[in-house]
């Protein structure tokens, strides 16, 4: 079985989906609600809905957790720590 790449989850989002994003603010994450062109309609925990486009996507949550460096930076004020 071939894993997909990022750029492969970026082209099939689907309603629903986890992502974490990159914005002027910092990293931010919210819930897919259509991701068919290339500006991503996204609603964050609070309510707000956004919209963003695919290349500022820097993460689709396909598992039960975040990778550390991006649940730190959105957890922590929006910045990846290297």
């Amino acid at each position: 079985m071939q894993q997909k790449t990022k750029e492969q989850y970026k082209e099939n989002l689907e309603t629903g989906m986890l992502v974490a994003f990159q914005t002027k603010e910092g990293i931010k994450s919210g819930k897919v609600i259509d991701g068919k062109f290339d500006l991503v309609k996204v609603e964050e925990y609070s309510g707000q809905l956004m919209f963003i486009p695919k290349e500022s996507i820097i993460w689709v949550k396909t598992g039960k957790r975040w990778p550390k460096a991006i649940f730190e930076a959105l957890r922590g004020g929006g910045e990846m720590k290297e």
